[in-house]
């Protein structure tokens, strides 16, 4: 309220904006943003924390966030078996279960940890969890949900770590 009143008032000098534009500084410093900048070095240092790069490991850990965020949504998981799919689906390609996700959802989430949809598939792929197709060109895969055929991307549901119904 200190530099409104100041304004209103017509007392703001330069010496009393030079002051309110280094506290709103230092503030701005103290609430810094800690997310990982690409085009920076790989340890950047933020407010007394050395940022690590992303790597494979952190694409898995934001797609078992997503699996995670909307487990409720995703057809074919435990407690889930009867329900009309909504965010996802439970696949079985060659004997192994997927996790099929639609790429727009998973591109809102790799862009909100910092980094880019391309790296994040890229990183599946590395970690030999990410399901492509037969020649290997595409890396989702096309899915019906809700009446409609989207494009999914489909990671394998151990390394998501989620529950699967058991078939007796």
């Amino acid at each position: 309220m200190g530099i409104i009143l100041d304004i209103i008032n017509g007392t703001l000098d330069e010496k009393k904006l030079d002051r309110w534009k280094k506290k709103l500084n230092d503030r701005a410093y103290v609430y810094g943003n800690l997310k990982y900048k690409p085009p920076g070095e790989s340890t950047e240092k933020t407010k007394r924390r050395y940022l690590k790069k992303p790597g494979p490991d952190d694409a898995v850990n934001v797609f078992r966030s997503v699996v995670v965020d909307n487990i409720k949504y995703i057809g074919g998981l435990v407690g889930n078996e009867n329900i009309p799919w909504v965010k996802g689906k439970l696949i079985v390609r060659d004997g192994t279960r997927y996790v099929a996700v639609p790429t727009h959802i998973v591109r809102k989430a790799f862009e909100y940890k910092g980094f880019d949809y391309d790296s994040g598939v890229e990183w599946l792929k590395e970690k030999g969890v990410l399901l492509v197709t037969e020649r290997g060109r595409r890396n989702s895969v096309r899915l019906r949900l809700n009446g409609t055929r989207e494009w999914c991307l489909a990671v394998k549901a151990e390394a998501v770590n989620i529950p699967i119904p058991q078939k007796d």
